[in-house]
């Protein structure tokens, strides 16, 4: 009996059965399951990985049985991946393909901590520390999952494999830096930051979400882009509602449940499907590429919920940028900008 033949690299990434073939995904059905898939040996799942994903999911019923890594890692992704939050997914779909190639063939239970060691050595070397890192957190969300299960009695990255250690970013925004930069925007940004600040570093997709209607008697309704179960709120204070009134009245007009940040078409910011903001991202690179000619530091947007949180406590600083734990708090913010530890 001739031995099973050997999938190619290309395939290797791919959940058992599937293969990429003519610019499509195609799943190679069994004679139990071909009524399922039009009678056909193998069908056309489609041109993208997340369209040949969906519709895999919509023709079978997830098996509860991971005999390898590559069934644990397929169900995570049709199961689990759905249910998280756009970036997530974004950025997951890109780990899945090399998680499956490197451990696809394992059975679960043979997976060691050495064998994650070595490739996350090897994700290093090959893309980033940072990638490493992240492919570590999807397999070791996905080997818990596994354990929920039942497939594992434990999950081997836990307590076991630590991820690269990777320094904060050492710069903190100058008053001057921060100023030049401002003179340089037109008046709704100059707003933007004043609103950053004052509401003490709300995120930019908070901060890109507000609409007329979040704006309360009491306040500003936020939710937490980290938590979507965190509602929470700002209350009003003199300079808040004099930058909210100012920002609604630039045009265009805004009328019922608009966004308070929207373009001259009238269309926000910021993407609700994929929490994307490449408009407001491609201004701020823009306007920053024109400051650094004038001497300005580069800073990014994400460097001004530091700058809000100033001189607080790592108490205070951890609940106004609505952090689950101090330490990250202490790691992005304490160490690197001398928040106040008493």
């Amino acid at each position: 009996m001739m031995a099973p033949q050997k999938r190619n690299t290309e395939n290797r990434k791919l959940p058992q059965y599937w293969r990429y073939r003519k610019g499509f995904y195609w799943f190679r059905t069994s004679p139990e399951n071909r009524h399922l898939w039009d009678n056909k040996v193998e069908f056309k799942l489609g041109r993208t990985e997340s369209e040949a994903f969906d519709s895999y999911a919509r023709r079978i019923a997830i098996s509860e049985d991971c005999e390898t890594m590559r069934d644990v890692l397929t169900r995570y992704r049709l199961e689990i991946l759905p249910t998280k939050a756009n970036s997530t997914q974004k950025q997951r779909a890109y780990c899945l393909p090399r998680l499956m190639t490197a451990f696809g063939d394992l059975k679960p239970f043979e997976l060691t901590p050495s064998m994650i060691y070595k490739y996350m050595d090897h994700v290093k070397r090959v893309k980033s520390e940072k990638w490493a890192n992240t492919d570590l957190e999807c397999l070791s969300h996905a080997l818990s999952c596994a354990v929920r299960w039942g497939t594992l009695d434990r999950n081997p990255a836990i307590g076991q494999v630590r991820k690269f250690s990777t320094k904060g970013r050492k710069h903190k925004v100058s008053n001057e830096d921060l100023i030049l930069f401002a003179e340089l925007l037109p008046r709704k940004w100059q707003l933007y930051i004043s609103l950053k600040l004052c509401t003490r570093g709300r995120r930019k997709g908070e901060l890109l979400r507000i609409k007329l209607s979040d704006c309360t008697e009491d306040g500003i309704e936020f939710r937490n882009n980290k938590n979507p179960d965190d509602l929470y709120l700002i209350e009003w204070t003199p300079q808040l509602k004099s930058i909210i009134h100012e920002i609604e009245s630039l045009p265009p007009r805004r009328i019922g449940s608009a966004y308070l940040f929207i373009n001259r078409h009238g269309r926000p910011y910021i993407n609700e499907e994929t929490s994307e903001t490449s408009g407001f991202d491609s201004m701020w690179q823009r306007w920053m590429k024109k400051a650094k000619a004038k001497g300005v530091t580069h800073f990014t947007e994400n460097d001004l919920r530091k700058k809000a949180v100033e001189g607080e406590s790592l108490q205070r600083a951890q609940e106004l940028l609505r952090h689950t734990t101090a330490q990250t708090t202490k790691k992005h913010y304490s160490i690197r900008d001398k928040i106040s530890t008493t």
